[in-house]
């Protein structure tokens, strides 16, 4: 079963279970897909067998960048708007630029933390360097 099958059973879930519906549906399908990365990976032989998720271990969740809405507050602090969550004030480590593509709130020792995964705009510099490695003339005997 694919993580598009497990959407449409989550959706029903969501509707049976007030609970369930509470939280906000794109961090659950999110971990779906997570979920259906994962078994890919194993069956591919890239990975070893996924191991379910356990309450207060890597306690993550991911939201799209489309409904994430991020202001600035003043010189060293900023606040986004987490759906269901509400405001979440955060400091400032860099400026954000270009597109926000996802958000990760994570939970760690220290505290929450947020981080913007950003697509952005950049010219590469043009590579003048002389190739590295074999030019041909190695041989083996």
């Amino acid at each position: 079963m694919n993580d598009i099958a497990q959407a449409r059973e989550l959706t029903a879930l969501r509707a049976a279970f007030d609970w369930i519906a509470a939280v906000h549906v794109t961090p659950q399908q999110q971990a779906l897909r997570d979920l259906d990365k994962a078994y890919a990976n194993f069956f591919a032989g890239r990975a070893g067998y996924p191991l379910p998720r356990k309450k207060g271990v890597n306690g993550a969740f991911r939201f799209q960048g489309r409904e994430i809405e991020v202001k600035r507050l003043n010189g060293k602090w900023s606040a986004a708007r987490l759906p269901k969550i509400g405001w979440v004030k955060f400091r400032d480590t860099r400026r954000l630029r270009g597109k926000t593509m996802n958000v990760t709130v994570s939970l760690a020792a220290n505290g929450w933390h947020i981080v913007f995964a950003c697509e952005i705009d950049h010219a590469v510099p043009q590579n003048d360097l002389p190739a590295v490695g074999s030019t041909g003339a190695w041989r083996t005997r």
